[in-house]
């Protein structure tokens, strides 16, 4: 790790972020030199996953508000153990006028309701996938939970987001694309075997191969 000493630790933000980094405080709302005044503190916490301790790299800031809708773990009670997410939330909704954390937990709403086969938020879900400033991440996670079918709907938003600029979701639209055949699926899949990226290739060959011979 290039930047051991404390005092290094918010370079790894340069150049891009240096007037937050050459103002932390004013920024984090810490004093300089406490653990709260790190950029690492509140935007890549150390979380624990399936028995592991890692960090965050989503890069997200800090969101107590999706704690107390999920029970997921934010930055500031990390730290703040003697607080609960509902001081964390004002805190941070004194501090910011915008509410950053609104477009994360209408994300999550999503991605709650598609695991919990909540299919009532439909439409919002495929309308994800294909707008212009969805998160890849979560557009594909979508993409996978949303059942594949012959539903003309489904079939346009998996045949728009086989085009979509980030490989991560062409590749989920190829393996959503072999669980529902059509003509135009197969068109799609076989253009996608000369994609630029190794990973969606890979994924189309492999839906070709298990493709049926559609007459």
């Amino acid at each position: 790790y290039r930047f051991k000493k404390a005092e290094d630790a918010n370079k790894a933000c340069l150049p891009c972020h240096e007037e937050r980094v050459n103002n932390a405080p004013a920024h984090t709302h810490h004093e300089e030199g406490r653990p709260g005044s790190k950029c690492i503190s509140c935007h890549m916490p150390m979380t624990s996953f399936a028995r592991m301790n890692r960090s965050d790299h989503s890069m997200l800031p800090p969101a107590p508000a999706a704690t107390m809708a999920f029970e997921s773990p934010n930055a500031c009670n990390l730290c703040h153990t003697d607080r609960d997410a509902a001081w964390a939330d004002k805190q941070v909704r004194e501090w910011r006028a915008r509410d950053y954390q609104a477009p994360l937990l209408h994300r999550a709403r999503l991605i709650d309701a598609a695991r919990k086969r909540d299919w009532s938020k439909r439409e919002e879900m495929l309308h994800y996938i294909g707008s212009s400033d969805r998160n890849e991440v979560f557009a594909v996670s979508l993409i996978r939970m949303i059942p594949p079918s012959d539903d003309p709907k489904i079939l346009e938003i998996l045949l728009k987001a086989a085009d979509d600029p980030s490989p991560l979701v062409r590749a989920a639209a190829m393996e959503a694309l072999a669980m529902a055949p059509s003509q135009q699926g197969l068109k799609t899949l076989a253009a996608a075997a000369s994609d630029s990226v190794r990973l969606v290739r890979i994924r189309a060959a492999a839906a070709l191969s298990a493709y049926p011979d559609l007459k």
